[in-house]
């Protein structure tokens, strides 16, 4: 069967045509302006997600490198600790050597008996006669103790009187002389 149609009894209404293109366009801005908000939200949120990772990487690092400074930091306060300590211990070394020197300075003023000539005297005054086998000091009696030996007790005698004219001494103490062929003795000088 055919159907034939003619175009005489059918209307065509041309504006038909455009509004169904406008219901087309009015159904994609509905659903533009409902998926808008939507796609602008989502795009909100990955930006805020993207800031907050860059930051938590940006905290991280700064973390990280903090406790990087933190740990040089440290080394380097236990190294100043150890400077410190080393730089105590030679200043009171310094101070141990300067308080020593002072009293040395002190000492010597005080007590000049030392100097280079003393034991040289001391053996003039044996006259080659006597010999001196030991010579003891003690600072704080200020004394100087000397063993000594001799042939004959005369130059004994002759070493204790010539001792005693020594500017060094305040006083020279013998108290006697032991032995056979050769005498012994001990003689004390305080210095003055």
């Amino acid at each position: 069967m055919k159907i034939i149609m003619s175009l005489k009894n059918k209307s065509i209404n041309l504006a038909d045509s455009f509004n169904k293109k406008d219901e087309r366009v009015l159904k994609r801005q509905k659903t533009l302006l409902f998926i808008s908000p939507a796609v602008l939200l989502v795009i909100i949120l990955a930006g805020v997600y993207t800031s907050i990772l860059i930051k938590t990487n940006g905290v991280k690092n700064d973390k990280q490198t903090l406790k990087d400074d933190l740990s040089i930091l440290n080394n380097q306060q236990q190294e100043a600790i150890e400077i410190e300590k080393n730089n105590r211990i030679l200043f009171n070394d310094a101070e141990k050597m300067k308080l020593a020197n002072e009293e040395k300075d002190i000492y010597n003023t005080k007590n000049n008996y030392f100097e280079r000539e003393l034991f040289s005297n001391i053996k003039k005054c044996g006259n080659s006669k006597i010999k001196i086998s030991g010579c003891t000091f003690s600072g704080g009696m200020m004394s100087m103790t000397l063993t000594s030996s001799g042939n004959d007790p005369s130059n004994i005698s002759d070493f204790v009187r010539e001792l005693k004219k020594l500017e060094y001494f305040s006083s020279v103490d013998y108290t006697g002389y032991t032995g056979g062929e050769e005498y012994t003795f001990t003689v004390v000088c305080i210095f003055k």
